[in-house]
């Protein structure tokens, strides 16, 4: 509860000096729209911005000891997330994500459940540097998640976390057809069978690093890694306020016994109101 009381006040005290400081360093000129909603960026003074996806993740590890066990777990899920631009160099984001899973649980019985995971998400982002020549634009990022999980998961038929996360973004553009994006952050949460098995939101160190590629006008990929794992994106605009996005990511690790693998799909679109 500490770090949510610290998380807030920072969030509050940012978007207080973002409205003292509007005018001054305004949100640099990413001409193109498939920057502008990508990597450090903000989307702008009065600007709503809508996406949505249909998601999924799978998870297997297996470890093979005195005591072996197997956990395989796909999840199927959709997201929904809104954006507000709070001035020139600050947003605010709510976000809802769900998705239903079917999981096996240990080599020798067989074991075998289902659960079902929620997680709505605030969050805000505060511009604080928007860049010059090699001097990268420089993004604070605060959000809080709330995963609550039903069904027979690990015996429990429901189960919460509160997990607040805080990050710097970073972003350099390298001529007019590239941007390397990149982050450093932490979120806080618990792990093993006492909250809910979220596996790409435990707590841990979160960083990136992804390089973004115009193709064309119209057309963008990007490549990196997120996290330990692997990833890479593409991004279409299809009309001015209209864009579809599909991503891909992917993460393995084997030894002493244990083969863990798990990969992330998504497909989606950013719809800007206004």
């Amino acid at each position: 509860m500490k770090h949510i009381v610290l998380l807030l006040v920072a969030t509050l005290l940012t978007l207080n000096l973002s409205a003292q400081n509007e005018t001054d360093s305004a949100q640099p000129s990413d001409e193109n729209p498939l920057f502008q909603t990508t990597g450090a960026n903000v989307i702008g003074a009065g600007k709503i911005e809508m996406n949505g996806a249909l998601d999924y993740f799978y998870f297997n590890k297996e470890y093979h000891q005195t005591n072996p066990y197997h956990l395989r777990s796909d999840l199927i899920g959709a997201n929904l997330g809104v954006r507000f631009g709070i001035g020139h160099r600050a947003e605010f984001n709510i976000s809802l994500a769900g998705n239903t899973s079917a999981n096996e649980y240990n080599l020798t019985r067989n074991e075998f459940f289902s659960s079902g995971i929620f997680t709505p998400s605030v969050g805000a982002r505060l511009l604080l540097f928007g860049g010059r020549k090699w001097v990268p634009m420089v993004t604070f990022h605060t959000q809080v998640y709330f995963p609550m999980s039903f069904g027979s998961t690990f015996g429990s038929s429901f189960q919460y976390d509160v997990q607040p996360l805080i990050a710097l973004q970073f972003r350099n553009r390298i001529g007019q057809k590239w941007a390397l994006d990149y982050s450093l952050g932490y979120m806080w949460g618990k792990s093993g069978g006492k909250t809910v098995p979220a596996y790409h939101l435990l707590g841990a160190l979160r960083y990136s690093i992804f390089a973004r590629c115009l193709i064309t006008d119209r057309f963008m990929l990007g490549f990196g890694i997120e996290n330990s794992g692997a990833k890479i994106e593409a991004l279409w605009q299809l009309k001015p306020n209209l864009q579809l996005k599909a991503q891909s990511s992917f993460s393995a690790a084997f030894g002493g016994g244990i083969q863990h693998f798990e990969s992330y799909s998504l497909i989606g679109i950013n719809w800007m109101i206004k």
